[in-house]
């Protein structure tokens, strides 16, 4: 209940700050419904301190733009899952933005993705993660608006494990489907007045992630962060991801997020 009324609040309030606000549509936790620049392509290494289980994870990124509404990721996972330091599977991420609605100092876009992912280990935890843990698929829409300042994203998306992942302790009660949603806010503090693209710009941003698994289980996290970029082309976000309420197992609730991301522009 607690969680749901957090929801609203934030809802509310983020529609109050968007009405007067100028931003980029960069989230540190989800992806916007906006794509690379078209014939481009990204280099992104991102590494999570996940404190509860003492596990540390390095998410290497190859991203390809093939046109301005078509692009893919291509991620491997590497960790200490096993003690040492090494490859524990795989994903690929595809998005498709098929609303562009552009406006002066303004643009509301839609997009849908899909994620597959391969990862090796035992299922020890009720929490369907796609992109750490499990093998399976998920697919979902994105939609984004950018006014001014300050930038508002929102996804959906559902989660379908592989049944033929093995499982060497699977929890009472394990379902293979899930509901994903995000909620992300974003806002430009630096520069106070665009000169040139030279400038280092400064974003803060607060989102929301949650699940809810077909038998009732469920979790919402928060995840304030900060994100620097240099000459347009080079990204550094910092963010913390929270849990404030849950009722399943998990495998990271609280963890530190380090990404440096770094665009090619018209390489292809």
């Amino acid at each position: 209940m607690k969680s749901k009324l957090f929801c609203l609040l934030f809802i509310i309030g983020m529609n109050g700050f968007i009405t007067e606000s100028k931003a980029q549509e960069l989230f540190v936790f989800s992806e916007p419904a906006s794509n690379m620049p078209a014939k481009s392509i990204g280099l992104r290494m991102s590494h999570w301190e996940n404190y509860d289980s003492n596990m540390r994870q390095t998410l290497p990124e190859f991203m390809i733009s093939f046109s301005k509404n078509l692009m893919l990721h291509v991620e491997g996972n590497f960790g200490n899952r096993f003690g040492t330091y090494q490859l524990n599977g795989g994903l690929l991420y595809a998005k498709y933005k098929f609303l562009n609605n552009d406006q002066v100092k303004s643009h509301f876009r839609m997009a849908t993705f899909l994620k597959v992912s391969q990862n090796r280990g035992d299922i020890n935890q009720e929490e369907l993660s796609i992109t750490n843990r499990n093998s399976g698929v998920e697919i979902g829409i994105i939609a984004t608006k950018l006014l001014h300042k300050t930038a508002l994203s929102g996804s959906v998306s559902i989660s379908q494990l592989f049944h033929n992942q093995v499982y060497f302790d699977r929890p009472i009660g394990y379902t293979s489907k899930a509901l994903n949603y995000s909620l992300s806010y974003g806002r430009l503090i630096l520069p106070k007045k665009y000169k040139n693209y030279k400038q280092i710009n400064m974003n803060l941003m607060f989102e929301m992630m949650g699940q809810q698994t077909l038998n009732g289980k469920s979790y919402l996290d928060i995840g304030p962060s900060v994100q620097f970029i240099f000459n347009s082309q080079t990204r550094v976000d910092i963010g913390y991801k929270k849990q404030i309420q849950n009722n399943m197992t998990r495998y990271a609730p609280n963890a530190l997020m380090i990404r440096i991301e770094h665009l090619l522009f018209n390489v292809l």
